[in-house]
């Protein structure tokens, strides 16, 4: 038999338990609403600098990010990056619809350079970071139809000479 001292403990304990999962949960939804809102806002900067209407950004789980053209709407990993956003906004703004190709692609890098000039990155950063991100795609063997990650690469360095900037590792000269 439960003595009404144990039922105390056990129902205290139950609120207590319920309590934690609440606010964690609140918080979690919060944080989630924090980070869709900055994704939106950060969005909504280059599409006004643009002039085109603004574009949904929906938080799905993961880094993959999408620009979803049948909905008109930009599918964002939680864990992705701004030139990720910048590289989907690019396929909206340049008006590519539902096609995928090596050249849609290769637009949209270069828009992303532009995209993330509006956010504040110099130019140079903003290729710097687009030529790793391509090159690390190709090291690590990341397979998407229409791309090419070395030629993307290359493609940017040659609509944007830097120097210092250079193609290394798996699309160094020597490895193509």
């Amino acid at each position: 038999m439960v003595t009404v001292d144990e039922l105390k403990a056990w129902l205290a304990a139950t609120i207590l338990f319920l309590v934690a999962v609440v606010l964690t949960g609140c918080a979690t939804i919060r944080a989630n609403i924090e980070t869709q809102a900055k994704w939106q806002r950060m969005a909504d900067e280059v599409t006004t600098a643009n002039h085109v209407a603004p574009i949904p950004v929906r938080l799905v789980d993961g880094l993959n990010g999408q620009y979803r053209c049948r909905e008109n709407v930009i599918a964002l990993g939680t864990d992705a990056t701004p030139w990720l956003l910048a590289h989907e906004i690019g396929h909206y703004v340049l008006a590519h619809g539902c096609t995928e190709s090596l050249a849609t692609e290769e637009a949209a890098n270069s828009f992303a350079v532009q995209a993330m000039q509006v956010w504040g990155y110099s130019e140079r950063d903003a290729v710097t970071r687009t030529v790793r991100i391509l090159i690390d795609a190709q090291r690590r063997h990341v397979s998407i139809p229409a791309h090419a990650w070395c030629q993307e690469a290359d493609d940017v360095l040659r609509r944007y000479p830097t120097p210092g900037v250079v193609l290394d590792g798996p699309c160094s000269t020597a490895a193509r």
